[in-house]
Formats: C-alpha cells, structure tokens, sequence
C-alpha cells in the first residue's frame, strides 16, 4: 500500500516525497538447511511474533494434519527458541532470546481459524509496544507447512483434492493474507531446503507462496562455514531491492550475522524496521 505526494520547489522540480507519505511494509524471504538456525534468526528480528505452524502428512491426492503435533501445546520452532533449565527439580523452559515473552510473542497454529487468531494476537502485542518501538516482525515458520495447512483446509472443506487451476485460488489466497497482514507488520518468510533432484548433493529452496521471493524485499539464505576450525553461521544475500548488484556496496555474505546486522548491510533505512 503505497501514497504518493511529492514537494515541488518554486521552479517545479520534485524534490522528493515526504516519509510520512509512504506506507512501506518489509517482507524477507529466509531459507535454510534444517537445522541451520532460520527461526532462532527470524526470531531474533526487533518485536518478533513468531508463527509456529504443525507439520502434516502429505501425499498426492490427499492429506491430513499429524494428529500427534496436534496433541502438543507448542510446536516444533518452540525448541529454537526456549532451553529447558533444571531448577530445584522442576524443568523450566526460559527463552534463547533475551525478553522473548512466549504469552505475547509465539503461537503454535493447528488449523487456519487459529491462524486468524494468532494474527490477531500479534496485532494485540504490537499495540502495547511503545510508539517508538518500531514495528512488529510477523514470522512465518514455515512456508511449506503453512501451505500444506491451506491445501488440507481445502480438502476438508470441499471433499476433494484441489485440480491445477483451484491450486492457483490456494496460492492467491495465501497471498491475499500476506498482503493483510503486511497492513500491520513487517513479514519474514522462512522456506525450507530440500535436497535436489536435478543436483545431487545441493539443496533448493521450497518457496510458498509461488514467487513469493520475487516480491520479497531480500531472499537470504542462512547457513554456516568452517573458519579456523570452527563453525561459523553465514547469510548468504540471493537478491536485495534496497542495493542493485552492480553496487561497489552490494553485500554479498555476512558472517556473524544478526537481524539488526544484516538490515544495515542490505542498506534498508532504519525508519522502516
């Protein structure tokens, strides 16, 4: 969403257009190897609510939520995020981040009418952040599940397994909510990799919705690399809307990298995170 006015000096000429005409939510698309550190970094980013969607069990022409997921109280990105610490008996799960608040901060979605409430949970934390705090960073952990929710959503609904052309009204869908959201909070998309067929030995990106990385404001990729002798986490910048590539300050990698690290070196203006 996107209003213009510009200020025009006496001779006419624009000068350039005011930041409070701009309405300019970011959206970071984030893969990564399992296991490589994607949520605990998404989670990292400032006022991070994080979106913790129950795998499924998929197949062609069917599938079905894991009914053993939906007997659990958190999901799977939970672990990235607390540690359990032993105090006088008792197992006690204090978060990895500093000031990370499970009750504001994390939702475990089952089910696409939990997921309009998760979004509206994240909507109650952002209005009790100060006014200079910046915005909240709605996480989507991950694409891949969260679609697979959708596609489930829709068997359960119509009885049948979506064709070619109803997989399409799914992907619009997901994207109609991307762009609702994106009226209230900056969005990080995490995607996971799975091996490559077409390159043994490599891995690709599992990206969802379609194309999503092309209207991303980055695509990052999250991984780690040996560096005298220990291992050292990298992200890697696929695509930067804020640098062009042709750039002399285009980065490439960025070792040791945080959220708040990372949004300087890709040049994104501090106003809009």
């Amino acid at each position: 969403m996107l209003f213009i006015s510009v200020e025009i000096t006496e001779d006419g000429k624009i000068t350039g257009i005011p930041t409070e005409a701009v309405v300019y939510p970011l959206m970071i698309s984030l893969q990564g190897e399992t296991k490589k550190g994607k949520t605990f970094f998404a989670a990292s980013f400032p006022n991070a609510f994080v979106l913790d969607f129950a795998p499924s069990h998929m197949k062609f022409g069917g599938g079905k939520m894991d009914e053993g997921a939906l007997k659990r109280t958190v999901g799977e990105g939970f672990s990235s995020l607390f540690k359990p610490v032993l105090e006088n008996g008792e197992v006690t799960w204090v978060p990895k981040i500093p000031g990370f608040d499970y009750r504001q901060q994390y939702f475990f979605v089952k089910n696409v009418n939990m997921l309009d409430i998760a979004v509206e949970k994240a909507k109650m934390f952002a209005e009790t952040l100060p006014k200079d705090a910046g915005k909240v960073w709605l996480v989507v952990d991950d694409t891949t599940r969260w679609r697979n929710m959708e596609v489930i959503n829709w068997l359960n609904e119509k009885k049948k397994w979506p064709i070619k052309e109803q997989f399409g009204q799914i992907t619009q869908a997901m994207l109609a909510r991307l762009t609702s959201w994106q009226e209230h909070f900056n969005v990080v998309l995490i995607h996971k990799m799975d091996p490559s067929y077409d390159n043994p030995g490599t891995f690709s990106a599992k990206l969802y919705p379609g194309n999503v990385d092309y209207v991303s404001d980055c695509s990052l990729e999250i991984g780690t690399v040996e560096k005298d002798g220990k291992k050292q986490r990298l992200v890697k910048v696929i695509n930067n809307r804020h640098c062009n590539d042709c750039d002399p300050e285009y980065v490439v990698m960025i070792p040791d990298p945080d959220p708040m690290t990372v949004l300087s070196a890709l040049r994104i203006p501090r106003i809009f995170w």
